[in-house]
């Protein structure tokens, strides 16, 4: 029987896979970005007042409480599902979604004056598309179908 401290065609494999994983680890560690990247990412992307406007549709289904009820329900969505209740969560999205390189890379054209004109546009769009999808759901109301795009005015171009 050898000894334990002899070496091993088995002690050179496992040594060998040991080595490889501790590297694709430290590799895999220096890739993750950190909460202060994400943070960085968040505000240049602007997701906090986007999720704002989010949340403020969901205030519409308060107003159909009594009125004594209604400010009890906009505190209970605020602690659930607020900014400050889920933005914890958001970093950890964020940290679990992207690369660090991704998010640099990001940061980058999302300061530039073309990524902020890029996240301008995108406010616009996604407020022009609520509007077109709400003319169309009026006309399915009124009509019983499903309004036609030539049915409606087009979307304002630029």
């Amino acid at each position: 029987m050898r000894a334990l401290t002899q070496e091993t065609p088995l002690k050179r494999v496992f040594a060998a896979t040991l080595l490889a994983f501790v590297a694709v680890i430290d590799t895999v560690a220096a890739d993750a970005p950190d909460k202060t990247l994400a943070r960085e990412f968040i505000e240049a992307r602007g997701y906090e007042k986007a999720y704002a406007q989010y949340l403020a549709r969901f205030s519409l289904f308060c107003s159909d409480a009594p009125e004594e009820a209604q400010s009890a329900c906009l505190k209970s969505l605020q602690d659930k599902i607020g900014w400050d209740a889920i933005k914890t969560d958001v970093l950890d999205l964020v940290i679990s979604t992207y690369t660090k390189e991704e998010l640099q890379a990001a940061i980058a054209f999302l300061k530039s004056p073309v990524g902020s004109s890029y996240n301008a546009k995108g406010e616009q769009f996604a407020t022009k598309l609520q509007a077109l999808s709400t003319d169309r759901l009026q006309g399915m109301m009124s009509s019983g179908s499903p309004a036609a795009p030539s049915e409606k005015g087009s979307v304002d171009k630029k």
